[in-house]
């Protein structure tokens, strides 16, 4: 099991593939190094969608924990919009 806070999430995927599993949070800090504008879960998402897309890949199972509501439900949509495309 890997815990990644941060948008290094890309990182970890390109050099560990994906997981089995994610737990999405919406509020996410800044990687040490970063002098860029924040990255969030919802970046995560999309990352991770456009990722699936390009390598022809199923989603991992995952769960959004986030307290940040409309971020929650704006993951949640995204993740499920893309799971509903892939398997027509």
């Amino acid at each position: 099991m890997a815990i990644v806070r941060s948008y290094e999430f890309v990182t970890w995927i390109e050099t560990n593939g994906l997981p089995d599993f994610i737990s999405f949070d919406h509020d996410l800090g800044l990687p040490e190094d970063s002098n860029s504008e924040e990255q969030n879960g919802m970046s995560c998402a999309k990352w991770l969608v456009n990722y699936c897309i390009d390598n022809d890949l199923k989603l991992p199972d995952f769960v959004v924990h986030s307290s940040n509501p409309a971020g929650a439900k704006n993951i949640e949509g995204l993740l499920k919009g893309f799971e509903k495309w892939k398997s027509k």
